[in-house]
């Protein structure tokens, strides 16, 4: 496939694709799923290979912080959640 026509089916200039290519230009995910789509392959394609990174282990208080804000995302009544909001609030204000 041509740089030319690549560029016409996700719009941006040839130009664009060229900066792409030589890694002179980021781009957005949204815009890697748009050449993804483009190439007739899936997203992962770019990135097989790539080793999973190990990241060090959190801090306990980050840990259970990065807990709570998961559960909490997943309460989905609104009320739920401004509850727990106050209790906590409540409990910090109780020392």
């Amino acid at each position: 496939m041509t740089q030319r026509v690549l560029a016409e089916r996700i719009g941006v200039t040839i130009h664009q694709v060229c900066k792409y290519e030589q890694c002179k230009n980021s781009f957005s995910a949204g815009r890697l799923y748009e050449i993804a789509r483009a190439l007739h392959t899936s997203p992962e394609y770019f990135f097989d290979g790539f080793e999973e990174q190990t990241l060090p282990p959190l801090p306990p208080a980050q840990r259970l912080l990065l807990e709570l804000v998961r559960s909490l995302h997943k309460i989905e009544r609104k009320t739920h959640r401004e509850v727990l909001r106050d209790l906590v609030r409540a409990l910090t204000r109780s020392r």
